[in-house]
């Protein structure tokens, strides 16, 4: 009777520990350079609900803002080996592993905002997405990264301004070209170092839009900020595969559902804080140029050595992006 009770016990016991073990919730890691406060981060901390909510709490996404877990080149190598979960980043840096993301990265690309958000949410903006899987990578959403306009210790009115300066790029060959062909000195480097690159005169300037510019206080070393919208590069919202396919296909389409879901929210976010983010830097004292459109066209006419550098190798997609008005 006695060996009956403690086998019953022991049994009970086990089954407690498995019930524990089931309820237990996966917790997985979310990368980002900005901080919780902005548009990337409260998009990321909304995706992050989103996916407990739609997994029932089987799956937890811990966010990591700031640069915290690194730069955006290092997320994306810890994800391939599968030390990472998710990391919010520029599409530029995709195109050392995914060189067709390079597309993303043409200069005056798009009409405006609005024509761009109209190739990203089409067909064609699907496909990109999965060709990152070639790579070992999910791309679970686009989000909002503005224009790329240069910011420089300087004023930029011109071509003539821009030769010789010594630009901080992304680490990505079509930007590097860019800013070449335009005749700047394009730094390539990681984007935790621009801050002290511009206070200790490693470079002139940088590119980015204003909200960057303000959140990273990048202003009080570069208070010229000039608007040519040379580029507009998304930042996208990818996942590493290994991590992925160890889910199951349900609770795998829970999170592609909620990065669909996540796209409104950062794109809102995104612009009311570029609003007040315009607003803030000349209450700071940025002095703002805007270029009259003979001098726009001098810009877009330099980078025509891009498109025949890389229209064979974005050619496809470059007419397929052209074909949408």
């Amino acid at each position: 009777m006695k060996k009956c009770v403690v086998m019953l016990l022991v049994g009970i016991f086990f089954v407690s520990v498995t019930a524990i073990a089931a309820d237990k919730p996966i917790i997985m890691r979310l990368a980002g350079v900005h901080p919780a406060t902005y548009p990337n981060g409260i998009a990321n901390t909304k995706f992050a609900e989103l996916v407990e909510q739609k997994t029932n709490g089987r799956i937890k996404i811990e966010n990591y803002y700031a640069g915290e877990l690194g730069d955006q080149k290092s997320y994306i190598e810890q994800m391939q080996l599968g030390t990472l979960d998710f990391a919010d980043v520029s599409a530029s840096p995709l195109e050392s592993f995914v060189p067709i993301f390079g597309v993303l990265s043409m200069p005056y690309l798009y009409k405006d905002r609005d024509h761009k958000w109209r190739i990203l949410a089409s067909e064609v903006g699907q496909d990109l997405l999965n060709e990152l899987q070639s790579a070992g990578f999910y791309g679970i959403a686009f989000y909002e990264s503005g224009s790329r306009n240069f910011y420089a210790k300087e004023p930029i009115k011109s071509l003539a301004d821009l030769k010789g300066k010594k630009i901080r790029v992304m680490q990505a060959q079509v930007c590097i070209d860019s800013i070449n062909v335009m005749g700047g000195n394009a730094v390539p480097m990681a984007f935790s170092e621009i801050y002290s690159a511009l206070q200790q005169g490693v470079i002139d300037g940088a590119e980015n839009n204003p909200s960057t510019v303000l959140s990273q206080s990048h202003y009080e070393q570069a208070p010229y900020f000039t608007n040519d919208a040379h580029v507009q590069i998304p930042d996208v919202l990818i996942a590493s595969k290994k991590a992925l396919d160890k889910l199951s296909p349900e609770d795998r389409e829970a999170i592609f559902e909620a990065g669909r879901e996540t796209w409104p929210v950062q794109r809102k976010a995104f612009d009311d804080n570029e609003l007040k983010a315009i607003e803030d830097l000349k209450a700071k004292g940025v002095t703002f140029i805007d270029l009259d459109e003979e001098t726009m066209q001098t810009f877009s006419d330099a980078v025509a050595p891009v498109f025949e550098k890389y229209g064979k190798k974005f050619g496809t997609y470059l007419e397929r992006m052209k074909a949408i008005d």
